[in-house]
């Protein structure tokens, strides 16, 4: 009988909202080996998943006042984790 490969576990997500990007960060995923990110901009759909390495993304070229979606779970030997979904608002630029 083969070895159980332990399920990848969850990660948390933390944004920081600057003027014009987003910095999206989360912890470690327990038994994962990557990480896969999805991004709605205001008015479309879900982005396909992006694989990347690193447990950080920028959001760039943000509009102001505007409500994005962040989606990111790990990947690892035993397939991917669960999806945690963030919410977000551009900051508005100041008036003159």
């Amino acid at each position: 009988q083969a070895p159980v490969t332990p399920a990848v576990g969850t990660v948390k997500v933390k944004v920081k909202v600057l003027r014009k990007k987003a910095i999206v960060r989360w912890t470690r995923a327990a038994n994962a080996t990557g990480y896969a990110v999805r991004i709605r901009r205001p008015g479309r759909t879900y982005t396909a998943w992006r694989a990347v390495e690193v447990r950080r993304f920028t959001v760039r070229k943000l509009r102001a006042g505007k409500k994005y979606g962040v989606k990111v779970r790990g990947i690892g030997d035993a397939g991917k984790g669960p999806v945690t979904t963030v919410r977000f608002r551009a900051k508005k630029r100041p008036s003159r």
